[in-house]
């Protein structure tokens, strides 16, 4: 059996790529000659990507965080590259990686490339371990969908805002950043929150049982993950379908009894009358006002419906 065509694209401003961009530079051309590529920001929605699956590599390794897999996920699934399905291996290189640890590749950016290196030399195919997941899909009228494994609005697209302006430039990257953020919003919303970080949203939700109509939200969120950042799961619907999906109103009654079980996935107890809903579903819509986020990266709703779905499966590996 041949050994597979590999493509490497790196995010150079991803929070653990800085300082080590020399090393993966060099393990990325290594496994994978003319294929690997160097790319971020907004470009990650433009040509490049799309040209480098046209090359149709049985391989697509994305070194870079949450935000570069929701970019490079948005080409693979886009209507232009249908019938370019690379198996994806994220590697974990971003400030936060809630996807790739979900995923189950562990380590730093240039461990996990020397592993596929070694397994590259020392096979003959592809013999990677290979799991085919759902990716969510929010779809607004007269724009291009967007492609990730995470949506939230309400406190969760604050608590990016605030990672940005407050946290990201310390360099303090992965779990320790991302438990910085969740202690600064829990103490805002089991005290006094002067400073507006948990003000409700004001949504309409359709499609979740129980939560119908125009209301105030602390949270919105629909994941294909099993586990967020922290491990946390907040989520607890039953049913096979794979978009778990949770909402939270404000404000939510019994909040300190009620914060372990909701954030760990233990919220059957927790009641619709009482501010909180969870689900299992294919598909929902959401009308807000404000910002929401699909994997860390901040979007403006403008007041339009989003319809959040599934976009499709890839099959993702792990060295």
């Amino acid at each position: 059996m041949a050994k597979p065509s590999v493509a490497v694209l790196c995010n150079p401003a991803s929070g653990r790529v800085r300082g080590r961009l020399q090393a993966i530079r060099e393990l990325g051309r290594g496994i994978a000659g003319d294929n690997y590529v160097e790319i971020e920001g907004a470009a990650l929605g433009g040509q490049t990507v799309s040209d480098l699956l046209a090359r149709r590599p049985d391989l697509l390794v994305v070194v870079g965080g949450d935000g570069t897999l929701h970019g490079v996920l948005g080409r693979l699934l886009a209507p232009a590259n249908a019938g370019t399905s690379p198996a994806v291996l994220a590697v974990p290189a971003g400030t936060t990686n809630m996807s790739a640890l979900d995923l189950g590749v562990r380590g730093t950016p240039v461990q996990v490339l020397n592993r596929l290196r070694a397994r590259l030399e020392h096979q003959s195919g592809m013999v990677l371990s290979a799991t085919s997941r759902p990716v969510l899909k929010v779809a607004r009228a007269g724009l291009p969908p967007l492609c990730g494994m995470f949506f939230g609005a309400g406190i969760i697209a604050r608590g990016v805002e605030y990672f940005t302006s407050h946290i990201r430039k310390s360099g303090i990257t992965g779990e320790a950043a991302s438990g910085l953020v969740v202690a600064r919003f829990l103490g805002a919303l089991l005290g006094r929150d002067l400073s507006g970080l948990t003000a409700p949203v004001q949504a309409q939700i359709e499609g979740l049982p129980g939560f119908e109509g125009h209301r105030p939200y602390v949270a919105i969120l629909a994941s294909v993950l099993d586990r967020l950042l922290l491990g946390m799961r907040p989520y607890w619907g039953t049913g096979p379908a794979p978009l778990h999906v949770t909402a939270v109103q404000s404000p939510p009654a019994r909040l300190y009894r009620s914060l372990l079980p909701l954030l760990c996935g233990r919220g059957a107890g927790l009641r619709v009358e009482h501010g909180y809903a969870s689900a299992n579903l294919r598909s929902f819509s959401v009308r807000l006002e404000g910002a929401f986020v699909i994997d860390g990266q901040c979007y403006q709703s403008e007041g339009a419906t989003l319809s959040v779905g599934l976009a499709g499966h890839v099959s993702f590996v792990r060295p």
